[in-house]
């Protein structure tokens, strides 16, 4: 029987990894191939959203477990991968930021690769993960047997790599002459830097949106999927049970993702919400300036958002879900090819 669990959440995946037993037999082991998915909302087929089309997504719902009830950790990739890596919520963990490294908090924790290492298990992986800011530079080297990202993503060979994640030309060319403009400068973070290269370059210097007719190896996460495809080639064939993750980038911003995908969406067909207001006497901690969005070169830094860019920017997540959907049955379909689905937990 085909044992796999959706993990919807960082906290629905830290609290039930299938754990093996440690006396099982190498080969009674279940491997375990994990997808981290940067930014995902439940807005997916699964929850009840027809208005998201997630096929992949669903079809390994229902061969498992939805997790109704969860929530993040912390609305921060550092802290919340940390805990959903070791199990232990950010107050044990001490990572609550950017810059904390989790093992000089805790240089003693056992995360949830390393413990399939202590029984038999190979474990590696590539894409995001961790976040590396917040482990050593090898991604938490007690983590992995075979150092993690040794598998490289596989982009196209027909199609130019993306430059800092983006294809288009005129975002090539202003991404150039922002660069030139501000290298050597220090930026208090990647929001920082965005912010600079727009008032450098122009609205297209780093934009929170891109549509491209390019194939879906051209951008990280079809490579990644390819790659990962490559690595489950590797493990299947070796004589232990493997833990391997594969971390997609979408669908955090920008909102990038090939042509095809922003295609499944009608964007006349997108409603924005419909209360725009601040509420009557708010509480204040509930109502930010959207920081990391208005570091993108074509959103304006003050002022509400207007709603044809409300509208192209959930057409943007849309897309770049859809796309990531996709991804995930690559996989899905490379363990069946394999013949290893129903030894692998998910």
């Amino acid at each position: 029987m085909r044992r796999r669990e959706f993990m919807a959440t960082a906290t629905a995946l830290a609290a039930s990894a299938f754990i093996p037993q440690a006396t099982a037999a190498p080969q009674d082991k279940m491997n375990v191939l994990m997808i981290p998915v940067d930014d995902l909302k439940p807005l997916l087929g699964c929850y009840g959203v027809k208005e998201l089309l997630t096929p992949h997504i669903d079809r390994l719902a229902a061969q498992g477990t939805v997790f109704l009830n969860n929530s993040c950790q912390q609305a921060v990739c550092g802290p919340t991968r940390a805990s959903l890596m070791t199990g232990m919520y950010p107050d044990t963990t001490g990572v609550w930021d950017l810059k904390t490294r989790m093992r000089d908090v805790n240089p003693a924790v056992i995360s949830m690769p390393q413990y399939f290492i202590e029984q038999g298990y190979e474990t590696t992986g590539l894409g995001k993960t961790y976040d590396p800011r917040c482990v050593d530079k090898k991604l938490d080297e007690p983590s992995w047997s075979i150092r993690y990202g040794t598998q490289k993503p596989l982009y196209s060979t027909t199609a130019p790599r993306p430059m800092w994640g983006y294809h288009h030309p005129e975002t090539r060319a202003a991404k150039k002459k922002g660069n030139a403009a501000i290298k050597g400068k220090k930026f208090r973070s990647g929001s920082a830097r965005n912010r600079a290269l727009a008032e450098a370059a122009g609205p297209m210097a780093a934009p929170a949106t891109e549509c491209m007719d390019v194939p879906d190896d051209a951008f990280p996460d079809g490579a990644l999927a390819k790659g990962g495809c490559a690595m489950l080639e590797k493990l299947a064939k070796a004589d232990k049970p493997f833990f391997l993750s594969v971390g997609f980038v979408k669908p955090h911003l920008p909102f990038v993702a090939p042509k095809k995908y922003w295609d499944l969406y009608d964007p006349a067909k997108i409603k924005i919400h419909p209360f725009q207001d601040k509420a009557k006497d708010p509480v204040d901690i509930a109502y930010h300036n959207s920081g990391e969005l208005r570091s993108y070169s074509d959103i304006q830094v003050k002022g509400d958002l207007t709603e044809a860019q409300q509208i192209r920017l959930i057409h943007g997540y849309r897309a770049c879900v859809s796309y990531v959907d996709t991804q995930v049955g690559v996989l899905l379909d490379k363990l069946e090819e394999l013949g290893i689905a129903d030894k692998t937990v998910v």
